[in-house]
């Protein structure tokens, strides 16, 4: 079992890089993760790069895959200890070889994505960066394993 970050957009800028890194450092004590990049996709109109953002996303996922797409809209919101709680829940169902976190390009993502997610998840009503989003949902799985361990950060 290992924890994958997936985001559509640009790699990260320099202001960035360092957050991202060192959460990812840190996460890694606890658990296997691994960030992937995907390019925007070019085309016409939001809906074709939807489409084929979609389309490039579900020849990735796998079966045994377990997917959590960031949704700002219809997204679950939870707190750190019930996010906590659900990443524990996921780990140890055996089935899922890996747990995958979507971060969604400039449009969101595809409806095709959307029903093969097993939960969508909202960290905010409010619109951000997404490069400000992997710094975000790296803190939280940060400290979704810190509360799982018991380790004093969460208060």
């Amino acid at each position: 079992m290992h924890i994958e970050i997936w985001s559509i957009g640009k790699s990260n800028e320099p202001i960035f890089d360092p957050a991202v890194k060192d959460y990812t450092k840190r996460i890694a004590k606890f658990i296997k993760i691994e960030w992937q990049l995907f390019k925007n996709s070019n085309g016409d109109t939001p809906a074709i790069i939807l489409q084929k953002e979609g389309s490039l996303l579900l020849e990735k996922l796998r079966s045994d895959d377990c997917l959590f797409v960031l949704d700002r809209a219809e997204g679950k919101a939870l707190n750190s200890e019930l996010f906590s709680k659900m990443i524990e829940q996921h780990i140890e169902k055996t089935h899922f070889k890996r747990i995958i976190f979507l971060i969604g390009g400039a449009y969101g993502l595809d409806k095709t994505i959307l029903v093969r997610a097993n939960m969508k998840i909202s960290l905010s009503t409010l619109t951000f960066p997404h490069q400000l989003v992997r710094i975000l949902l790296a803190e939280q799985l940060y400290r979704a394993f810190m509360v799982m361990k018991n380790i004093p950060y969460h208060h």
